[in-house]
């Protein structure tokens, strides 16, 4: 089993990894990346693996962006794609087109030439005392409107634009599965196990049992914060057990370094700081994002170390509102772009406060 791990770990910085039989002459890969250039550098690095044993499958731990849209470079060298029966809705329907995405940062860039840094994405001196002398019924606008697109140059390196790939194109490669999935390899047995809506609403992790590993998709994220877009965080939690549960030493996440059960444990205590700040806000009536603000100023020191610490706006946001829909809320793409915007906005308002 071979880790593909991209430095970082932060937005849309994901890992990949390839199961390889030697006897049998197969291998398999797990996700993609972001888009085709980081996949076709990755394939490149993987050539020596892979000229030895060609790629047979390509499995997801679920669809977004950043596990999906570099299946270009493979789709045509692969015999199936498989993914969650609940996954396969975000990858076959609801991914937006990569043209939307090469637009708006291509837009944030040009803004944030006008008003700070772009290659370090801060705000220029001048900018920042103009920003925080203004009115603040007319500072807080501007504000938001900032903070989208200071959070859309988080997806700035990557070369959305040149994607190709279309779902329903390589439509007829794609199988899905419910519960758990056998793939063979040779003779050894891959497995694709499904867990509660976590991260998103079709997670799955890939075990293999002969190497003591597991790739566990965005249900783990190292160096950067964790974050949600289904929840609740009880399935989370659950999710956290069931991978300590599996008979593995190493966890591979989808974004960050490979770690053992030791880190596992640290996020789940993470999880449930999330899960106990929320339940108090919602016997306090305080909103997501009063509540949000709480948990980032009470933030256990041992987090603190973890990037994108913003990220905690949007799963308190997700937690409240699963409580309030006994688990029936489903977030949508307006949804994450509203996200994506106060998590920006945080990092603005950060930053207005540091150089005030």
């Amino acid at each position: 089993v071979y880790a593909y791990i991209q430095p970082n770990g932060s937005w849309c910085w994901s890992n990949s990894g390839v199961i390889v039989n030697k006897l049998s002459k197969e291998s398999i890969l797990v996700d993609t990346l972001t888009d085709e250039r980081l996949t076709n550098l990755m394939l490149s690095d993987m050539k020596p693996i892979l000229d030895k044993a060609p790629l047979k499958t390509l499995v997801h731990t679920h669809g977004d962006i950043d596990h999906v849209y570099g299946n270009g470079a493979v789709a045509n060298l692969v015999d199936s794609i498989v993914i969650s029966k609940s996954g396969a809705p975000t990858m076959l329907e609801k991914l937006p087109n990569p043209k939307l995405y090469s637009f708006v940062t291509s837009l944030a860039q040009h803004i944030w030439y006008l008003v700070g840094n772009v290659n370090n994405i801060t705000l220029s001196p001048g900018f920042v005392q103009t920003l925080n002398s203004l009115n603040p019924r007319v500072k807080e606008p501007l504000v938001a409107i900032l903070g989208f697109f200071r959070a859309t140059l988080w997806f700035q390196p990557f070369a959305f634009s040149k994607v190709t790939w279309n779902a329903q194109t390589w439509a007829h490669l794609m199988r899905t599965f419910e519960g758990s999935e056998q793939v063979q390899l040779g003779d050894e047995t891959v497995e694709l196990l499904q867990t509660k809506p976590s991260h998103s609403y079709g997670d799955a992790v890939v075990l293999v049992r002969s190497a003591r590993v597991v790739f566990t998709g965005d249900l783990l994220l190292g160096g950067s914060s964790p974050i949600m877009w289904h929840g609740p965080v009880q399935n989370m939690l659950e999710s956290l057990d069931f991978l300590l549960a599996l008979p593995v030493d190493y966890y591979i996440p989808g974004h960050g370094p490979v770690f053992k059960a030791d880190f596992v444990r640290l996020q789940r205590e993470y999880w449930v700081y999330v899960q106990a700040t929320a339940a108090k806000c919602l016997e306090d009536s305080l909103d997501s994002d009063a509540c949000g603000l709480k948990a980032l100023n009470g933030l256990p020191p041992k987090f603190h170390a973890w990037g994108d610490r913003e990220r905690m706006l949007t799963n308190i946001w997700v937690e409240l509102n699963q409580l309030a829909t006994q688990g029936q809320f489903k977030v949508s793409v307006a949804n994450k772009l509203k996200q994506l915007g106060k998590m920006g906005g945080y990092v603005v308002k950060q930053e207005l406060a540091r150089q005030r």
